[in-house]
């Protein structure tokens, strides 16, 4: 009996059945989505996945084609300049110390370079070698190079051929002058036939060494090849060291070629151009390297450069000077100054009654005829200027004087009575002026009134007389150093007053000074001998001394000038170091002996002068007795 199903198991069944098939034949693949997805969606998988493979795509994309660097060069170029501008100090650091040294060096090579180079140039043209090298050009028509080249050089190597020996024929040539530039061409057959020439005599050791009128040519032999040089002047052994290393080496290079030449075509050895080249070598004769020349020259112009220096920088300032003078003059306005090309220029403001510019300039010491002054006329209210304007156009005597302020010109001293008058009635026609004071102006004729007015000032002593004659204060008589000196500082400012004449005044200090001086100095204080012992009763010329030197003093400090010096002396007996400490130990027993009677010895002072001023020649035992003493000068300064 068959077992029925509902149809809901059977469905059941067979959809569990489609599911594990299904799982069997697409779960692998359905993981393997997933698990892609994931690596997708994932960016930091993603990120390791892709640095796994970025160097070597970067490296396969380079080798296709340039479209990687352009797309990452905008960005190479962002991240380097953002790094430089936030990191330049960083940057700085690690690079100076690699090319500071670098640098130096190479600054020190240039400049080295240039200084020989200049010094060069100064031996051919100033130096006397220059100048014997510029005659004999002169005298055997050759250039100047010509000689130069002649007299420096020591060696050129001016051509080099290599040759193959079997054929003869230049395989290669080099030459240190282009074409147009080479000498004579029958020469260089010449030289090129004997070459090839030797070519058949390679045992010949005669062969290797060729003398072509001034060239000489230097023959290499090697196994297959032969190198040839063309030299002028005496080449050094190490050239034909360099031809032996450079065909050796261009025999091994072309080892094929040459095995396989032909005899006709040779431009496979083209490419052996730059080996011969190796070969031109030229050498000189040995630089001056202490570059003497140069500092000559060099100091001549820093010698040229001060003088002219010194003269500008002198000029410049006299014409501070001068320009200073005329701004700090009454009268004178500067408005422009400046220098055009040699000469200087000035303008200004000037009234008729300030300081000439001219006479200032020869003052100054500067060349009137190098400066170009223009001034305009004006009338300056400067007090000082107003007082000569006004002493100019009223014609003033001597013994008038002017002083303005605020516009009112006080007159004072004496005058006319008619030039009073006319001056008061002119005052306020000049510039400057409102109106005259005329207090302190007296008739010329009441010269009286005047006199006692100064004698009123200067209140003189009873032996002074005073007279008053056109101008001139004429004082006579005797007075006191003090009333003297304080007499002449008043006079100075006293109107009316033109001169002074006190030559018939005595100063009486200075002529009591005269009278003690002569007193003092008559006195000679004697000693014993060999020593600063005094001769006995001497004692009175000490005292009477004593009061002379008071009296003196007193005076000095009236007068404020004056002393006295006690001179100490010797015989000639004994050496001069002993006479000249005597004679001070004299001098300095005197200074104690007046001390000790209460002199002041402010104004003396002790020396001694051994035997070098005797009062008497050293004849008699008087003499020397007399030359064992102490005598005084009075001096003023």
């Amino acid at each position: 009996m068959a077992t029925e199903f509902p149809p809901q198991t059977i469905q059941g069944s067979n959809s569990r059945e489609l599911d594990e098939l299904r799982d069997l034949l697409l779960g692998p693949e359905k993981r393997d989505l997933h698990h892609i997805k994931k690596r997708l969606d994932d960016p930091t998988l993603r990120a390791l996945e892709v640095s796994r493979v970025l160097p070597e795509a970067i490296s396969h994309r380079i080798t296709r084609d340039k479209k990687l660097s352009n797309a990452l060069q905008p960005v190479i170029d962002d991240g380097v300049d953002s790094y430089l501008r936030t990191h330049s100090q960083a940057i700085t650091d690690a690079i100076v110390p690699v090319m500071g040294e670098s640098l130096k060096t190479a600054l020190y090579i240039k400049v080295r370079n240039k200084l020989e180079s200049i010094n060069d140039f100064f031996v051919r043209n100033f130096s006397l070698k220059g100048f014997r090298w510029r005659f004999e050009s002169i005298k055997s028509k050759k250039s100047m190079d010509e000689i130069i080249h002649f007299h420096t050089l020591r060696y050129r190597v001016e051509q080099v051929f290599i040759i193959h020996r079997n054929s003869g024929s230049v395989l290669q040539h080099v030459s240190e002058f282009k074409d147009e530039a080479i000498e004579e061409a029958s020469m260089f057959s010449e030289t090129l036939k004997a070459i090839q020439s030797s070519a058949s005599h390679q045992n010949d050791p005669a062969v290797n060494t060729l003398q072509l009128g001034n060239h000489t040519v230097w023959v290499e032999q090697g196994n297959q090849l032969m190198l040839a040089g063309v030299i002028r002047g005496t080449p050094s052994y190490e050239i034909r060291q360099v031809f032996k290393k450079t065909l050796t080496k261009i025999e091994n290079d072309f080892r094929e070629e040459i095995n396989s030449f032909d005899g006709k075509d040779v431009s496979s050895f083209k490419s052996c151009e730059d080996q011969l080249k190796a070969c031109l070598k030229v050498e000189y004769g040995k630089r001056n390297s202490s570059l003497k020349p140069l500092w000559i020259i060099t100091a001549c112009i820093v010698l040229m450069l001060s003088v002219w220096g010194y003269f500008s920088i002198r000029e410049h300032i006299l014409w501070n000077r001068y320009v200073d003078r005329l701004n700090s003059a009454h009268g004178i306005v500067v408005t422009k100054h400046e220098k055009i090309g040699n000469n200087f220029y000035i303008s200004g403001l000037k009234d008729p009654m300030a300081i000439n510019p001219y006479e200032l300039l020869a003052e100054i010491n500067i060349d009137p005829k190098r400066v170009i002054s223009e001034w305009e006329p004006y009338f300056a209210l400067h007090p000082d200027i107003i007082s000569q304007r006004a002493r100019k156009i009223l014609e003033a005597p001597e013994t008038v004087s002017f002083r303005s302020e605020n516009g009112i010109l006080y007159v004072s001293g004496l005058a006319p009575d008619k030039w009073i008058k006319n001056a008061q009635e002119k005052a306020s026609a000049i510039p400057g002026i409102i109106r005259l004071e005329k207090d302190n102006l007296f008739d010329l004729n009441a010269s009286e009134l005047f006199l006692a007015r100064v004698s009123v000032q200067l209140e003189p002593p009873q032996t002074v007389f005073l007279n008053f004659s056109d101008g001139t204060l004429i004082i006579s008589g005797s007075a006191p150093h003090e009333w003297i000196q304080k007499m002449r500082q008043k006079v100075r400012t006293m109107p009316g007053i033109v001169h002074v004449n006190d030559s018939n005044l005595v100063d009486i200090d200075v002529s009591e000074l005269a009278m003690i001086k002569e007193r003092i100095e008559s006195h000679v204080f004697l000693f014993r001998i060999g020593g600063a012992t005094p001769v006995p009763n001497q004692e009175k010329i000490i005292e009477t001394l004593a009061g002379e030197i008071n009296q003196l003093n007193e005076i000095i400090s009236k007068i404020g000038r004056g002393h006295v010096e006690i001179v100490g002396h010797t015989d000639n007996t004994g050496s001069e170091k002993a006479n000249l400490k005597v004679s001070q130990n004299r001098a300095e027993k005197v200074l104690n002996l007046l001390r000790q009677k209460g002199t002041n010895t402010r104004y003396l002072t002790a020396i001694g002068v051994g035997d070098k001023e005797p009062l008497r020649k050293s004849r008699s035992s008087l003499d020397r007795e007399m030359n064992r003493s102490v005598t005084f000068r009075v001096l003023f300064h």
